[in-house]
């Protein structure tokens, strides 16, 4: 990497908390205006999580197959706890609202990480050395499972080079793909992208992929290779989105993307459900002329796919996050239209059958760099996080979707724990004969705007008699990599059960 780049991101991370002192101008006042009160059937609601998160600020959460939530901030971005090595997770239960504090032995701040197939979450890489004057930050080549049944990390063989802002994605055999980062040396990109064998927890090194952008947002596709759609942290270095087939490192470009090089900070998902192999870029901007409400989608399974432009969104945001819903809508909250300034709090929902955007409730906490939110098993949706140097965010708030307030929920009375590929089985559910949706939705691993793992997997089902419902499941390890996921049936009106933890291998 050179050392304008990384000189570049040293002054953005500095830039960030003189930047927070626009939050006092008109603009950000008239976002912090809370829309008109609407019905929560309409427009949802928010909620603050009654007791603070007890870590300097949630920069990385996984959802585990417990129903419990692992929110790691490391050094939190805190050079004195960067210093002392004084490194922080702890496990949320949103049943309870209990926190447990967690051992952290090294430094995860940074570090990237994806949900495996035994239901553990892999954690790679992290912060080595805070960057010093003209030395950028360096990467640990550290790696560790995170057992959720233990509750603890457990320390894995070492990667071969050091990683900051990396990217992991699970793959559809099980292995998880790592790739970019600053190394450990000070000295340039990881280049060399590397693999993990959950079997023999070791990694192994791929061909030289050459420079890329930090946190590139990636995803398995149906053919088993990955999507990078453009999404990055820190600017794209001239790289456009693409098919990445992991075996080679080649890049086959896609064209069509708008405002290509304006995606720093942006968010990506599969738009649900998986099969159909839709992908949408949202938001995203440049560091000097701001945010962008623009969005991006690209259909693969057309003969000679390209992005072509999506909906806007109503506001231009930086920092902002995706979470996939249940009865296939998206939620995007947080971000704002500078980067770490004129904070959005009202969020959006997308219709993906309409391709519209509609605003429904403000949250009542800016959620800007740093921010992070995930799908819980309940239905409802965890926003956290926000922070730069010097400045902390704990407090949490919890969005309940329009559909909590729309009538009584189905329930999945009983599942399978365990499923294979293209299996049929058979669930008993509650307001069965009114079933509109049986979806299989992936646990998220979020950091930085970027998910990797979230997906709304469709399974085809029938009606039998009485409570029953026979499912088909999915018979591509692509579309529906190795996993526990969250089983979800919903009705007519769109209002899901509370999930069922199946195990898909």
């Amino acid at each position: 990497m050179s050392t304008s780049r990384r000189l570049r991101v040293g002054l953005c991370l500095v830039l960030g908390a003189v930047l927070l002192g626009a939050l006092s101008g008109t603009s950000s006042l008239a976002r912090a205006r809370v829309r008109p009160a609407a019905a929560p059937a309409q427009v949802g609601q928010w909620s603050l999580v009654p007791n603070n998160v007890p870590i300097r600020t949630p920069i990385h959460a996984a959802l585990l197959r417990t129903g419990k939530v692992i929110l790691a901030a490391g050094s939190g971005n805190d050079r004195t706890h960067a210093a002392n090595h004084v490194y922080e997770t702890v496990l949320w239960d949103p049943s309870t609202g209990a926190y447990t504090n967690i051992d952290t032995p090294w430094d995860v701040f940074c570090s990237g990480h994806s949900q495996m197939a035994d239901g553990n979450v892999l954690f790679a890489g992290g912060t080595l050395v805070y960057s010093q004057g003209s030395v950028g930050f360096k990467g640990s080549r550290q790696a560790y499972e995170f057992d959720p049944i233990k509750q603890k990390y457990i320390r894995v063989d070492d990667m071969g080079d050091g990683r900051w802002y990396p990217t992991l994605v699970t793959l559809g055999s099980g292995r998880v793909f790592a790739m970019v980062g600053y190394d450990d040396t000070g000295s340039g990109d990881a280049t060399v992208p590397e693999l993990f064998d959950p079997g023999t927890r070791t990694w192994s090194t791929l061909p030289d992929a050459g420079t890329w952008p930090l946190y590139p947002a990636m995803f398995v596709a149906a053919s088993g290779k990955l999507l990078y759609t453009g999404g990055n942290v820190f600017g794209n270095v001239g790289k456009l989105p693409g098919i990445y087939d992991v075996k080679t490192s080649h890049l086959s470009p896609l064209s069509g993307l708008a405002h290509a090089s304006e995606r720093d900070q942006s968010t990506s998902v599969i738009l649900p459900p998986a099969q159909w192999q839709r992908f949408m870029i949202m938001g995203g901007g440049d560091f000097n002329t701001g945010g962008t409400s623009t969005t991006s989608i690209v259909d693969l399974k057309q003969k000679n796919p390209a992005f072509y432009n999506g909906p806007s969104m109503k506001y231009a945001r930086m920092h902002l996050n995706a979470t996939l819903l249940p009865d296939r809508k998206v939620l995007v909250n947080g971000g704002g239209e500078m980067h770490e300034s004129d904070p959005v709090y009202a969020a959006e929902l997308y219709f993906p059958g309409q391709n519209t955007w509609r605003e429904v409730a403000s949250q009542k906490v800016s959620r800007l760099y740093h921010s992070l939110a995930l799908l819980l098993p309940d239905g409802r949706v965890l926003s956290a996080g926000g922070n730069q140097d010097g400045t902390w965010e704990q407090r949490m708030e919890i969005y309940s979707p329009p559909y909590l307030f729309k009538g009584t929920r189905p329930s999945i009375t009983q599942a399978p724990t365990s499923i294979s590929y293209g299996s049929t089985v058979t669930i008993q559910t509650t307001q069965t004969s009114q079933t509109k949706f049986v979806s299989l939705i992936r646990p998220a691993a979020v950091t930085h705007s970027l998910n990797t793992d979230q997906r709304v997997v469709n399974v085809r089902f029938t009606v039998e008699s009485g409570n029953t419902l026979r499912l088909t499941m999915p018979a591509s390890r692509s579309i529906a990599p190795p996993g526990w996921y969250m089983l979800f049936v919903s009705n007519t009106s769109g209002v899901p059960s509370v999930a069922k933890w199946v195990r898909l291998g």
